[in-house]
This record gives structure tokens, sequence and C-alpha cells, in this order.
């Protein structure tokens, strides 16, 4: 049933590829930045077009039960694709070290992680991809992830955090671009590059 129901879809398309709906899973960060940031954009190109956004950290289990059409994601909070899958690299994101526009090391122009390591980090708890992502960034800065103050696997709650001025974390470019937190966040002039530091 599931079969037809998507096979009559497609015939609706193919008589009118600007209406009709579209299922999108993706993490709450990027759901809420990147992810919305195109909804919109296709929402005034093709108005009668109907998206539903699921927001989850787990997209695995819904693209493979066919609940989304589409999954936005890091690459490694999936597996890899199976036959009947079909993944796209969209882009290269970089991490960064963030504050809050009022914590004293925005003011900064030079600083290195290792100053950081004994400030108040808010970060993801040890079972989250991110949280290997970014003990691999200290690593390759010759360094241990800091003890944190606050553990959260949500990545929008850190940011928030990080905004009210006592917390530094870590954050993809994306998240920070499109998630509209230029007013109250500043990403410190640490260059991670060098310890791979995007996903």
């Amino acid at each position: 049933f599931d079969e037809l129901k998507q096979g009559v879809r497609d015939i609706e398309f193919l008589a009118d590829p600007t209406v009709g709906e579209v299922r999108i899973a993706a993490p709450i960060g990027w759901g809420a930045g990147f992810v919305a940031t195109v909804i919109d954009r296709l929402a005034r190109r093709y108005p009668r077009i109907v998206c539903h956004l699921t927001i989850c950290d787990t997209t695995a289990p819904v693209l493979e039960q066919r609940e989304v059409d589409l999954v936005v994601t890091r690459p490694f909070a999936i597996p890899p694709p199976e036959d009947h899958f079909q993944g796209e690299l969209l882009f290269t994101d970089s991490i960064f070290v963030i504050a809050g526009i009022k914590n004293p090391w925005a003011r900064r122009h030079r600083i290195k992680l290792a100053d950081l390591i004994n400030e108040p980090w808010a970060l993801p708890p040890p079972d989250d991809q991110g949280h290997r992502l970014l003990t691999d960034v200290f690593r390759a800065m010759g360094l241990e992830l800091p003890r944190p103050a606050m553990v959260t696997a949500t990545g929008v709650a850190r940011i928030a955090l990080v905004a009210k001025g006592h917390f530094l974390s870590m954050a993809s470019e994306s998240v920070l671009r499109f998630g509209g937190w230029e007013r109250s966040i500043k990403v410190l002039p640490i260059d991670l590059a060098a310890s791979g530091g995007a996903v």
C-alpha cells in the first residue's frame, strides 16, 4: 500500500511539479537554521508545495521506515547509504569555538584553545556523535576535552546558554549562520583548521 501511495504521488508530481508534499527530517540545529532557510526559499518560489519538517536526532530509522523523503544531517549521523538510498554531500561545515558577546573572551584578539580549558563549557553527552567530534578536535590540538559545566544533546540549548555570557561551547558554521545568533554569539579567533574542525 505504501508503494501504491508513493506511486500516486509520483504521478501527481509529474502532472504538476509545482504542487505536492515533501517530508524532511533534520536535527534541531539544522532544522531551525539551514533547513528552515531552504524551506522558506522553496515556499516563496513554489507556494503550493507543503513541507513537513520532523526534528529528530536519530534520523536513520525515519528514513528506513519511509516516514520521511529526505534527511539532512551530518554524514556520520547515519549509516552508509544502502542500495535503496541515495546520499549527497551538500557542503562542508566548519566548527568554531563560541562565546556570548558579553563574555570577556569575546573581546580578546589572540586566544589558544589551551587558554580555555578551565572555563565553563557546555558540551554534548559522551554517547553523542558531537561529543566524539569535539573530542577529536581537542586531541588534534594536543588537549583533552574540558570537563563540562553543563551537558545536553541539544545544540540549540548549548548555544542559548552560551549567549547568556558565562559558558563556552562549539558550534557549526551553518547553525550559527542560519540560526539567527549573530547578535548574541561571537566566534572566538581560534584556528581549528589544523585539527580537522569540519563536518
